[in-house]
């Protein structure tokens, strides 16, 4: 249910927003250049990132729901196991795709639990 509500309010805010699809520009031929789909500021994004975003949402919910419905439509087990690992596998891409697009949106993110390197230097480490 989660996912569905973040899928739809993307959509949503496209629709009511309406922001531009891309960042883009000119050349010298008057041609269109696309500069980014994904918009570097935190509270702010092109119209294009927020689809990119909810299909990329609703995939992964999509195969998760795959790998729990696949033994209850094919018998063969080999093949309910080459079936659910693709499906994961897919998901698992589908997740990095999601983080890479949370990396660019938010710059202080850094799954370690270590405080970054600046921060350990200092009088309070030379004690």
């Amino acid at each position: 249910m989660t996912a569905w509500v973040v899928c739809l309010s993307s959509f949503i805010y496209v629709k009511m927003e309406k922001p531009e699809k891309y960042l883009s520009h000119l050349d010298e031929g008057g041609e269109i250049v696309i500069d980014e789909y994904v918009s570097r500021e935190f509270n702010d994004q092109y119209g294009y990132e927020g689809y990119i975003f909810s299909c990329l949402v609703a995939a992964v919910g999509l195969c998760f729901l795959a790998v729990i419905q696949a033994p209850k439509y094919i018998e063969n087990p080999v093949l309910v196991r080459v079936v659910t690992l693709s499906f994961m596998a897919l998901a698992y891409y589908g997740y990095e795709a999601l983080l890479s697009l949370y990396r660019i949106k938010d710059k202080t993110y850094d799954p370690k639990f270590e405080p970054r390197e600046y921060m350990m230097e200092g009088s309070l480490m030379a004690n």
